[in-house]
């Protein structure tokens, strides 16, 4: 058995590179900054627990929540 013929090329052939098209989406791209976090604040990103989570399931779910648990507050307080 000859050894050269195990090895694989490292680089693409230029034909394979003439066939690989050329990704322009923005979706495909790195976002500048820290992470894709970075035009947030600290203060936007929390976790929640995975039992919690169970609960709810979305995002919009938790936020409506705890608007319901601020109006109520807000009415406890008024009165």
């Amino acid at each position: 058995m000859n050894g050269d013929s195990m090895k694989t090329p490292n680089e693409p052939t230029d034909a394979s590179l003439q066939e690989m098209p050329e990704l322009s989406e923005p979706r495909f791209h790195r976002r500048p900054g820290r992470g894709h976090h970075a035009n947030r604040s600290a203060g936007e990103i929390i976790a929640i627990d995975p039992e919690v989570w169970l609960h709810f399931g979305t995002a919009e779910a938790v936020n409506d929540a705890l608007r319901g648990m601020i109006a109520e507050r807000k009415k406890v307080a008024g009165s």
